[in-house]
C-alpha cells in the first residue's frame, strides 16, 4: 500500500491546502539559495537574528521598567491531571508586547533538570540523544517536514479522524507537524513533546503546547488522546514495544496512532549503492549500526512491523511505503531533499560514530563531509542519481472502541 490517505484530503476557504503543503513552493522557497556541492551556500538562521534581538531588547526593557505593568507568568499549562511540583521548575517573566497577544507564545513547561545540553564535537545535543538540537539541526528539520508534508500531498496524517479535541506528537523537534495541526482544527488542544527546548513560541496557535518530556519516561493521561503522532525518532527509544504500549494506554477508545520512520539501515546500502566500494560511507555505516546496537538504540524500521502493534491490542492496522527520489532535476522538493541530507549525515552519525565507535572527531567529521560533497556531486548526475532513492514507513493503526474488537478477544473467540 504505497502512499495511500485513509481520508479525504482537507481545503482551507481558499482553497489551498490549509496545513501547509503549498509551503514546498511558497513557504520555503527564499531558503533554498542556491544547490551546489557544499551544503555551506544554506542561508543562516544567524542572518535575522539583529533584528530579533533588538525587538527582544526594547520590549525586556519595558517589561523591567514597571514588575507591576508586566507580571511573571509560568509556562506551564494547567493540563487537567496532577504532576508533581518540582524545585526545578523554572517561571519565565514574558514581554509585555505579547503578554496579551491572541497569537502569543505557545505554553511550555521547562524544567531545569530536563534541559540537559552538552556541547560535542562543535555541535549541541540533549543528554544522551544521538542527534544535535543546534540552529543548523533545527534549519534541517523545518525542511525535512516540508518534504515529507508535499510527498503526503500536504496531508498531516493519514488517520480517518474526525473533530478531534486532543492530539499529542512525540518527539516533536522544531514543532512544526504541531504548529500546522493546530492551525488546521483551532479546537483541537495539540501538545508537542521533546527532551529539547527548540520549539517556535512566538506567532504559533494558542492551542498548541509544548512540553519538555522524554516519551521513556512516559508522563501521559489515560484515555486522553485522539490521534498520537510519532515521527523520524529511529534509534531514539531501547524499548518500542514498552512505547507503543504507553501509547495505546493514552489513546481513547477509537483513537489513532501515527508512526512513521525512514528506512535509514537497509535503504542507506541501496541509496549509495553507486559511490566506489572504498567510499568512506560504509565504513560509516557499518560503525555506525554497530554503534547504535551497542547504545542498544539500533537503527532501521524494524520497529514498523504491523504485528507488533497487533500484538498490543491496536486494530486497523495500515502499513504505508512511500519512496523519496533525489530528484534534484525534477522540482524544488528534490532540492529541499537534498540540502536536508548534506546537513543530516553529520546529524545522524557523529556522536554515535565518535562515542560507540570509538572514531576520532576529526577523522570523522573529515569522511562525512566527504561523503556529503560526494553525495551532492552524485545527486546532480542524472545517471547515479537514479539510485539514491530512500523509503518512508508509515504505520497507522486505531484502539479498539470496545474490548470485543481487540485482536486478542478475536482469537479467543474463535
Amino acid at each position: 500500500m504505497e502512499g495511500a490517505r485513509l481520508h479525504p484530503t482537507r481545503q482551507a476557504s481558499g482553497g489551498t491546502s490549509k496545513d501547509g503543503g503549498v509551503g514546498v513552493n511558497q513557504g520555503i522557497q527564499p531558503t533554498m539559495a542556491s544547490i551546489s556541492s557544499s551544503h555551506n551556500d544554506v542561508p543562516s538562521s544567524d542572518d535575522c537574528s539583529d533584528e530579533d534581538e533588538d525587538e527582544d531588547d526594547a520590549g525586556s526593557e519595558e517589561c523591567h521598567g514597571s514588575d507591576r505593568d508586566c507580571e511573571t507568568r509560568t509556562l506551564y499549562p494547567q493540563r487537567g491531571y496532577y504532576r508533581p511540583p518540582s524545585e526545578c521548575g523554572t517561571t519565565y517573566t514574558s514581554y509585555c508586547e505579547r503578554a496579551f497577544s491572541d497569537r502569543g507564545s505557545s505554553t511550555r513547561s521547562l524544567w531545569a533538570r530536563d534541559l540537559d545540553y552538552r556541547e560535542i564535537n562543535g555541535r549541541s545535543y540533549c543528554r544522551n540523544y544521538h542527534m544535535p538540537n543546534d540552529e543548523t539541526e533545527q534549519l534541517r528539520l523545518t525542511i525535512q517536514h516540508q518534504v515529507i508534508l508535499h510527498a503526503f500531498d500536504g496531508e498531516l496524517t493519514l488517520a480517518p479522524i474526525d473533530n478531534p479535541s486532543n492530539v499529542l506528537d512525540v518527539g516533536t523537534g522544531t514543532g512544526e507537524w504541531a504548529i500546522r495541526f493546530a492551525e488546521l482544527y483551532p479546537d483541537c488542544e495539540v501538545v508537542g513533546t521533546d527532551i529539547s527546548a527548540i520549539q517556535e513560541s512566538r506567532g504559533v496557535p494558542m492551542n498548541v503546547f509544548f512540553e519538555i518530556e522524554d516519551a521513556e519516561e512516559w508522563d501521559r493521561p489515560t484515555e486522553h488522546y485522539d490521534l498520537v503522532h510519532v515521527r523520524m525518532l529511529e534509534g531514539s527509544f531501547r524499548d518500542w514495544c514498552s512505547v507503543y504500549e504507553n501509547i495505546y494506554d493514552s489513546l481513547k477508545p477509537g483513537g489513532w496512532v501515527q508512526i512513521s520512520d525512514m528506512d535509514g539501515k537497509e535503504g542507506s546500502y541501496q541509496f549509495f549503492s553507486s559511490f566506489p566500494p572504498d567510499a568512506p560511507i560504509f565504513r560509516i555505516m557499518k560503525d555506525l549500526f554497530d554503534g547504535a546496537e551497542k547504545a542498544g538504540r539500533p537503527r532501521g524500521i524494524d520497529h514498523l512491523d504491523p504485528d507488533r502493534f497487533r500484538k498490543v491490542g491496536f486494530v486497523d492496522v495500515q502499513f504505508i511505503e512511500k519512496h523519496f527520489p533525489m530528484a534534484i532535476h525534477e522540482d524544488m522538493v528534490g532540492k529541499l531533499w537534498l540540502m536536508a541530507w548534506l546537513d543530516g549525515l553529520e546529524a545522524y552519525a557523529l556522536r554515535t560514530l565518535t562515542e560507540e565507535g570509538g572514531w576520532d572527531p576529526d577523522v570523522a567529521l573529515r569522511d562525512l563531509r566527504e561523503t556529503a560533497r560526494e553525495l551532492a556531486n552524485r545527486a546532480q548526475n542524472e545517471e547515479t542519481c537514479k539510485t539514491m532513492t530512500l523509503t518512508m514507513r508509515v504505520i497507522v493503526a486505531r484502539k479498539p472502541v470496545a474490548a470485543a474488537e481487540s485482536p486478542a478477544s478475536s482469537k479467543s473467540s474463535s
